[in-house]
């Protein structure tokens, strides 16, 4: 493990883990599903190893990708309340530990938060623009 103080995790009233050093406003603010992506790569990066990073989201048509792939891998599944969030894979050539493992669990329990804020985002933008394009029709 990289640095295991890089992040800080709390659980707010409802049980979800919240992201305490990262500014609030950056991840509520950032709805962009690539760009939130692009953050949270960049905060896992800073506290576990790892030689690659995907997020694939196949209802968007998204898929990011960083480094290159080794033998050993995490792969989560994403959803919440059964709607389909996407999935994390992680890679490296040793294997993860159990507590890096609940790092990154915690991680995207925080994520998935501002990950399904950001789905119904996108899809209310897709909904507008489909109605104004059925308006100039």
């Amino acid at each position: 493990m990289k640095n295991t103080e890089a992040v800080a995790y709390s659980y707010n009233d409802e049980e979800k883990p919240v992201i305490q050093n990262q500014s609030p406003e950056e991840l509520h603010t950032t709805l962009p599903i690539d760009e939130l992506i692009s953050l949270f790569a960049n905060e896992i990066a800073d506290i576990v190893d790892h030689d690659s990073f995907e997020y694939e989201y196949a209802q968007g048509d998204i898929r990011i990708f960083r480094g290159s792939v080794e033998l050993h891998k995490c792969r989560y599944k994403l959803n919440d309340s059964g709607l389909d969030l996407g999935a994390i894979t992680l890679t490296r050539e040793n294997p993860f530990k159990e507590e890096e493992m609940v790092v990154i669990e915690r991680a995207l329990g925080a994520l998935s938060i501002h990950l399904n804020n950001a789905i119904d985002h996108q899809s209310e933008l897709d909904q507008e623009q489909l109605s104004a394009l059925n308006v100039e029709i």
